[in-house]
């Protein structure tokens, strides 16, 4: 048998009580954090690593020469798909 919870009056209360307003608004609070904290980390990663891989490895200073030698080496001037004929 279930208990029914009185307010009283003889009426019961009701089951959308100030409690699950707050837990679905802590909720809601704690996802938008979430996702700002995410758009910040994303942000910052992009902002703090290189663009370019090759320029990663041989540095900002090296030659033409070297650069492309790198590029090659690495496999960056082929396409990422190959399709077979």
């Amino acid at each position: 048998m279930a208990v029914v919870e009185n307010n009283g009056n003889g009426r019961r209360k009701s089951p959308f009580s100030s409690s699950v307003y707050a837990t679905i608004l802590k909720t809601i609070g704690s996802v938008i954090i979430t996702m700002l904290g995410l758009t910040f980390v994303t942000f910052i990663i992009g902002r703090v690593m290189p663009i370019d891989p090759v320029i990663s490895i041989v540095g900002e200073r090296a030659s033409k020469e070297t650069y492309d030698a790198a590029y090659h080496a690495m496999g960056l001037d082929k396409p990422i798909l190959k399709t077979s004929a």
